[in-house]
């Protein structure tokens, strides 16, 4: 008897132990990621981008802004306005490549990290993102249209230092 009290407590702890586990996994992904998309939230998008200029890669970030998404959501309620996003994001991880990262940076606004691409690649991506963003979206028998906008900026390879101020020279107001 003492043995199988010794196995069913053991079991016990370690299965507190597990779900413990489990449930630190889980806060630490609730921290860096959007609770709607489940996209990674801005300090996450930052960290990746970080991540890219301490190895040198080729970065651009391609940064998406939804037109009149405030009004879809007013008019029609943030559940279907929800219910676009998560169709939104589910359009924008399509589009990217494994090492690509797509975040929501606020309510209608999206950032995309971008490794490893040449210039004219990302101008095509950009422009597949607003024709994909822009097809229609069904949501209860009702097609909504989202036309979206995208622009690109390359991130250089390392943290650029500000120039110092010499001493005894004035510095600029």
């Amino acid at each position: 008897q003492a043995d199988v009290d010794f196995l069913r407590a053991t079991a016990h702890v370690l299965a507190s132990a597990f779900d413990r586990h489990r449930r630190a996994e889980e806060l630490a992904h609730q921290v860096v990621h959007d609770p709607l998309t489940p996209l990674p939230h801005r300090t996450l998008v930052f960290d990746r981008i970080a991540q890219a200029m301490r190895v040198d890669a080729t970065t651009a970030i391609l940064l998406v802004d939804i037109d009149r998404f405030a009004t879809l959501n007013d008019v029609r309620g943030q559940r279907i306005g929800d219910l676009v996003l998560l169709e939104l994001a589910s359009r924008l991880r399509s589009l990217v490549g494994p090492d690509d990262t797509v975040g929501r940076l606020d309510g209608d606004e999206f950032a995309v990290v971008v490794v490893g691409r040449e210039e004219h690649d990302l101008a095509a991506l950009a422009d597949r993102i607003v024709q994909d963003m822009a097809e229609p979206i069904p949501v209860n028998a009702t097609a909504f249209r989202v036309p979206c906008r995208a622009g690109a900026v390359g991130v250089p390879p390392r943290p650029v230092e500000a120039p110092r101020a010499r001493p005894g020279r004035p510095r600029p107001p």
